[in-house]
């Protein structure tokens, strides 16, 4: 899914962030990754189904949030991130539109545009991501 906060958002909120959902994620079997570029969140959130959907709607009705959007919603049979609670990664907005074969802008708007029209984008995005931290531990920012 992806959001847009509520407040302006710090390095110290985003280590409090990553923190409490490593403790709450880790509890819940839930792994992931979350993405933050341009004042925009991304994450990825991999479980059980009935446990993600009760996730999922908490970060609906959190007010640090606004615009959530889902981009992706997908069975799995292996986790992608099976390896992280929540590991984290801020691509620029040039390499997230790389990615999304979209060469001719730098803007994450229309790289979540173009991923909402063609859904299928998300899990190569994603792939891209995953390469992305697995060259880096699961420290916080």
């Amino acid at each position: 899914y992806s959001s847009v906060p509520t407040q302006k958002m710090m390095q110290s909120h985003l280590h409090v962030i990553l923190r409490q959902a490593r403790i709450k994620n880790k509890s819940r079997d839930i792994t992931g990754l979350l993405v933050f570029v341009d004042d925009t969140f991304l994450q990825v959130l991999e479980g059980e189904e009935t446990t993600i959907k009760s996730v999922f709607a908490k970060i609906q009705s959190d007010v640090r949030h606004k615009d959530v959007k889902v981009l992706s919603a997908a069975p799995i049979e292996t986790r992608a991130f099976g390896s992280w609670e929540m590991a984290y990664a801020t691509p620029s907005a040039r390499e997230m539109a790389n990615w999304a074969g979209l060469h001719n802008t730098t803007t994450i708007d229309k790289v979540l545009e173009h991923i909402t029209r063609n859904p299928n984008l998300a899990s190569g995005i994603f792939s891209f991501l995953l390469q992305s931290v697995a060259k880096t531990t699961q420290e916080s920012p």
